[in-house]
């Protein structure tokens, strides 16, 4: 579509040229010139049809190019690295060579994913997404990346942080691919939780940022 603006432009542009540069005069029986109506009039008639063609050209080109724009970015993202696009089931960035983790489709949940699994104590499974840290930089390291990110930190120990808990494996594991892709690295773990205390989990991955 932008290409067939661009050529309704050009061709507008030379009809224009071509209408104001026509001579519409004629020679009289006496030696001289005179303006003639009917050429006056087809160059009235060709500027028109020129300018039409211009405006249809640029209209053509500005719509067109948006919607051929929206058009590639269906199925793409940024590289987080170099912020270039890239297809979301790419592994390495065309553009800068970084490795990427790829991005799937979103699957519809499963009625054995909606259903609770519960342990003989009761409590209800759930996942939780451990981020490990050796030191006290790496913990600063890893709680700035997480405030980045806008996941919020369910509970800490000397070596971990866990975000969640999601009822889901896959959600879980879907987060952990977003942190990956902000240089966070850690581990999917199981987590068992109160029935009552599932009602909140859940309404707590409804906060988190997609």
């Amino acid at each position: 579509m932008r290409k067939l603006g661009i050529i309704a432009i050009v061709v507008g542009i030379i009809v224009i040229i071509s209408a104001l540069s026509m001579d519409v005069s004629v020679v009289t029986g006496m030696g001289g010139r005179v303006n003639n109506l009917g050429l006056m009039a087809d160059r009235q008639n060709y500027t028109i049809l020129g300018g039409l063609f211009f405006i249809a050209g640029i209209l053509m080109a500005i719509f067109g190019g948006r919607s051929q724009g929206s058009a590639v970015s269906v199925g793409e993202r940024q590289c987080p690295f170099c912020a270039e696009m890239i297809k979301n089931q790419a592994i390495k960035c065309k553009h800068c060579g970084s490795d990427v983790e790829p991005i799937k489709a979103e699957e519809p949940v499963s009625v054995r994913q909606l259903s609770k699994v519960y342990n003989k104590d009761g409590l209800v499974q759930h996942w939780v997404v451990a981020l490990p840290f050796s030191d006290k930089a790496e913990y600063v390291k890893v709680k700035e990346g997480l405030v980045l990110t806008g996941i919020p930190v369910h509970s800490e120990t000397s070596s971990f942080l866990r975000v969640g808990p999601y009822s889901a494996k896959d959600e879980a594991g879907r987060i952990m691919r977003k942190l990956m892709q902000n240089s966070l690295h850690g581990n999917i773990e199981e987590f068992w939780v109160a029935p009552d205390e599932s009602v909140e989990a859940t309404s707590l991955q409804s906060g988190v940022c997609r």
